[in-house]
């Protein structure tokens, strides 16, 4: 389970996470982040809806360009935005220096596990170009566990829950996994 201070890093999409606190600090209040993303190659590239969850989004440094629902807005240091839950959104480093910002969900769900997961599976090479999992059926089974805390933007949520009720089952027979005990370590944090 993520912990206070643990730190992950996805070496595709240049984000790097720190969890200050998570779905267990808070019992499932919010999860609170810290994220940097590199110049240019840095942030989430697959726009996607969390359906439960509202994220709210402060600038502490660099630039954020963002797309919520239909508008691409801007962010610089000292600035907040959300996205309400239920509102297709992504976000990349818009300028020449590493972003910096703080990221809260609430309530927290599930998304310190899913975080865990798509980070881990990234270290290990288990990831396509945009940094989403790989192969295919990896992708359906992750994101048919998580499909309470976020799900993809396309295809609409009408063919994704069909198509990976179908699937998942196949890709689980094939051996992959929504949730991987290797990733979410099923530890406490550290002593101090």
């Amino acid at each position: 389970m993520a912990y206070a201070g643990e730190v992950l890093e996805h070496p595709v999409t240049g984000e790097r996470v720190r969890f200050l606190q998570t779905a267990r600090d808070t019992g499932g209040h919010h999860l609170l982040l810290e994220v940097w993303s590199r110049p240019t190659t840095g942030g989430i590239s697959a726009a996607h809806v969390h359906p439960r969850s509202q994220e709210a989004f402060e600038v502490l440094s660099g630039k954020v360009r963002y797309r919520k629902g239909p508008a691409t807005l801007e962010a610089g240091p000292g600035e907040r935005f959300s996205v309400p839950q239920g509102v297709a959104h992504t976000w990349h480093n818009a300028g020449d220096d590493e972003l910096h910002m703080r990221v809260e969900f609430r309530p927290a769900g599930r998304i310190d596990a899913m975080f865990e997961n798509l980070f881990g599976l990234a270290a290990d090479g288990k990831v396509d170009r945009k940094g989403l999992p790989a192969p295919f059926l990896q992708l359906v089974v992750l994101a048919d566990e998580f499909l309470s805390d976020a799900y993809l933007a396309r295809p609409p949520l009408a063919i994704q829950r069909p198509l990976f009720g179908l699937l998942s089952p196949i890709g689980r027979w094939r051996g992959y996994q929504g949730q991987y005990d290797k990733y979410c370590k099923m530890r406490e944090a550290p002593p101090p």
